[in-house]
This record gives C-alpha cells, structure tokens and sequence, in this order.
C-alpha cells in the first residue's frame, strides 16, 4: 500500500479538530520527532493545548515513533498523557497496528500525521519540504523522484 498524504499543514498546531471531524476522523497517531518536538527535543509551541484541544472534541490520539530512544518518547507521552509504542519501524506496519488497536477504530477513521516524505508520487521530499518552509533532508532518497506512473 502506498501512502499519500490528504493534506499539507505548516505545522501540526494548523490542524484545528473540524478538520478531523469533517474528514470523519476518529483517531489520530502521531509521530514524534519533528511533529510534536523539534529534532533538538523540545516540545514545539501549542503542543500541550493542541493535544488538549483534541482530546476534548472527541478524537483519541496515539503515538507511534521511529526512534530508539524509549525515555524521549515515554517522557513526551507522559507529558502529554497519551500512549505510545517506540521502535515501530514505520513504514512498516508494526506501529501502525499498534496504534489501530489501541485506538479500536477502523482504519478509514485514523489518520497518520507525521513531517518527513521520503516515499512519494508528485515531487521528491525537498521540493516539498521547501513549499512547506521546511529544511532540506540529509537522507539521499529526499531528492529523488519516485512515481510509479515514470519509467525509472
């Protein structure tokens, strides 16, 4: 399965609960690294009320981090009192599962919010990340341009 994100936002903070709710969204997972703090560590701004203000409209949250590093995420998820699995290896489905049991709801009422695209269809992961203000990636694949309607 390919993934093809419905929707850019600036940052996570710019995703207001009627979006979710019109989208007929129930549960989200979260990334954490670039998404909730910034690669130094520390927690972006508005985090803690955006957090609150999901969770008051309704929709459950959980996350699902890539990295290694258990204390960051626990201490981040316990800060914010949400759930977590580390290590989970996404873009595999082992995070994902977790977060889709966790959760209980079907699959087309969650939505994965995370910041880096590595895998795309439209343009490499720099072009967007520079329409998007963001930094370029170090990982070799940020330049390349990966669409399976091309031949490569």
């Amino acid at each position: 399965m390919k993934y093809r994100p419905d929707a850019i936002f600036n940052r996570i903070t710019d995703i207001k609960p009627d979006f979710f709710e019109e989208k007929g969204i129930k549960g989200i997972i979260l990334d954490v690294d670039n998404t909730l703090i910034t690669l130094d560590g520390e927690k972006l701004d508005g985090i803690d009320e955006w957090v609150k203000q999901i969770k008051k409209s309704g929709i459950k949250i959980y996350i699902a981090s890539n990295t290694l590093k258990y204390n960051r995420v626990k201490n981040l998820a316990n800060e914010l009192k949400l759930d977590f699995t580390y290590w989970s290896l996404k873009p595999l489905k082992r995070g994902l599962i977790q977060g889709k049991k966790y959760l209980k709801l079907p699959p087309n009422e969650i939505a994965e919010i995370g910041d880096q695209f590595t895998r795309n269809e439209i343009l490499t992961s720099n072009e967007i990340r520079q329409v998007i203000g963001r930094k370029p990636s170090d990982d070799p694949k940020a330049d390349m341009l990966i669409n399976s309607n091309l031949n490569q």
